[in-house]
């Protein structure tokens, strides 16, 4: 009993954090269970090598809270032993570079370059759904094409991606456009790259802010091509 109260306080009363980590059991998956316990309900099974998010900085007697979103689209939360888990931060940092608007990082024979650009608001103004504070007359801007507008606070944007592209032997895979248009505010002095030789993965890791907009994003290219994009939980 004495765990269970630890870990719903650290969950309610933490600020918001979350990071991104590779489950990694000789099993072939993982538990997500109930409470941070082997003798809590099992509520999801993850397979090994998928991509999971920590919601937390904290661990209560090696448990983590985790979100890990299935191949259907149904998210499941729940906790898993670290032990089945390895940080995205452990692997190799790739060398980087970043400018004003712009990163880059790799090794050969990859290069992968981060583009981001003033956001037009006016011109975009019939894509975003707001909310209306008749009170004080003041709207929050909380939906852009018909999806969550992370990053933003509630504020109009004024920056955003341009292109995030990997090039390669194999040529280059460029992440569409709907994976990140609703991203804003991207701060590439808080971009990383790291790679997990073994499988060729490259995770581009940003950690973008707009004060309390703050949200960390994950990218995976996976042998030169572009596999899926993930945003911690807590902004969506």
């Amino acid at each position: 009993m004495k765990t269970t109260a630890t870990f719903l306080f650290l969950s309610l009363s933490l600020p918001a954090y979350a990071d991104f980590a590779q489950v990694t059991d000789a099993d072939g998956y993982a538990n997500i269970r109930s409470q941070p316990s082997p003798n809590s309900k099992i509520i999801g099974k993850v397979p090994d090598g998928a991509i999971v998010t920590l919601l937390y900085d904290e661990e209560d007697d090696g448990w983590r809270l985790v979100s890990y979103q299935t191949p259907q689209g149904r998210t499941i939360s729940g906790t898993m032993h670290y032990s089945r888990l390895k940080s995205i931060h452990s692997y190799p940092e790739l060398p980087s570079a970043s400018s004003d608007n712009q990163f880059g990082c790799g090794m050969r024979p990859y290069r992968l370059t981060v583009k981001t650009g003033a956001f037009d608001f006016p011109l975009h103004r019939q894509d975003f759904t707001a909310l209306h504070n008749k009170e004080y007359n003041i709207y929050t801007f909380t939906r852009y094409k018909r999806k969550p507008a992370i990053g933003n606070d509630g504020t109009p944007p004024t920056l955003a991606y341009r292109s995030i592209v990997l090039n390669g032997k194999q040529g280059h895979s460029a992440v569409p456009e709907a994976d990140f248009d609703n991203l804003f505010q991207p701060n590439v002095q808080y971009h990383s790259c790291f790679y997990n030789r073994k499988t060729d993965t490259i995770y581009l890791f940003a950690r973008n802010s707009d004060g309390a907009g703050s949200y960390n994003a994950l990218f995976i290219f996976t042998k030169g091509r572009y596999i899926k994009r993930l945003i911690d939980d807590n902004q969506i």
